[in-house]
């Protein structure tokens, strides 16, 4: 609940809680990649992903998550309302339509998600258990909170 509400731009980091967060490049669902996106701290809104305080809501940005300790696995809410989505882990990316149009492994940790946002338009919680050495997670209308490291398994 640490940054500062606003709009940041690919190459933009963010900190909260300790843990570094940077914006990067989006690819749209004909496989082509945008710097033009950003992500934007908010305190509510249209795109609720179920969670206490602030949001990151990714318009067409992937953020990419330096934790020192991504070890054990990863739970994140997030809602999803419409356009692809980007998801990277341990350097295995993926860019589907929805959350259950993805099949897991993905990156040698195990995948779930579940509620309405995984199908299309609403709130989800995704869980990667295992090793996880990176993590990008993103989409074009979407947004995410209460990112659980340590949580995945």
């Amino acid at each position: 609940e640490d940054p500062t509400p606003g709009s940041y731009s690919v190459g933009s980091g963010i900190t909260d809680s300790g843990q570094t967060m940077t914006m990067t490049q989006f690819q749209w669902s004909n496989g082509i990649w945008t710097s033009a996106g950003h992500g934007d701290i908010v305190g509510s809104g249209w795109c609720d992903p179920g969670g206490t305080g602030q949001s990151l809501v990714l318009n067409n940005v992937n953020v990419q998550f330096d934790f020192p300790l991504l070890g054990s696995g990863v739970v994140i809410k997030f809602a999803e309302h419409g356009g692809n989505v980007n998801l990277e882990v341990n350097n295995d990316f993926r860019n589907a339509s929805n959350f259950s149009s993805i099949t897991g492994p993905v990156g040698g940790v195990s995948y779930s998600c579940v509620g309405a946002g995984c199908t299309g338009s609403g709130q989800g919680i995704l869980t990667l258990g295992g090793p996880i050495s990176s993590l990008k997670i993103g989409g074009q209308e979407f947004c995410i909170d209460d990112v659980c490291p340590g949580a995945g398994d």
